[in-house]
């Protein structure tokens, strides 16, 4: 799901300025991507992206000041799992890694927690997964229908 950019702000420039980064994102809902060393790092999204865009759960919910003071524990905690960065009356960004950046820009939808029960191959809620291309692991996977064997 495409949504409009802002400009790129380093890591460090982010972690500096969060609070302001994450009320921009929560009243505009603005992506404002992340670098580091001039390399995609991540990005910071708003809620409304996070929940239709990204399909899958917030793992961790950080206050401002906490996030500033632990900021590369949970920027490596985005990486793997988006991480709701709340300023109180002011709103929330979710922060992501590059990997579902991505996934996001891609359009390929997350497949998180996939189990094979002999028949067919299912999410870990139990629904069936119809043919596609969709992220799991940070790798793009096409999934087939029967009448696509050969």
């Amino acid at each position: 799901m495409p949504t409009s950019h802002e400009t790129p702000v380093t890591v460090s420039q982010a972690r500096d300025e969060l609070g302001a980064l994450v009320e921009r994102v929560a009243t505009t809902g603005r992506r404002i991507p992340l670098t580091r060393h001039d390399q995609p790092a991540g990005a910071l999204i708003s809620m409304n992206e996070a929940n239709t865009a990204l399909q899958m759960p917030i793992s961790g919910a950080h206050g401002i000041t906490d996030a500033i003071a632990s900021w590369a524990q949970v920027r490596r905690a985005a990486e793997h799992h988006p991480q709701a960065l709340v300023l109180p009356s002011r709103g929330v960004a979710v922060l992501i890694g590059p990997d579902l950046v991505h996934r996001l820009e891609h359009g390929h939808p997350p497949l998180p927690d996939l189990k094979f029960d002999g028949d067919e191959l299912r999410t870990a809620d139990g629904t069936p997964v119809t043919p596609g291309t969709y992220a799991v692991d940070g790798r793009v996977v096409n999934i087939y229908g029967p009448e696509d064997a050969l």
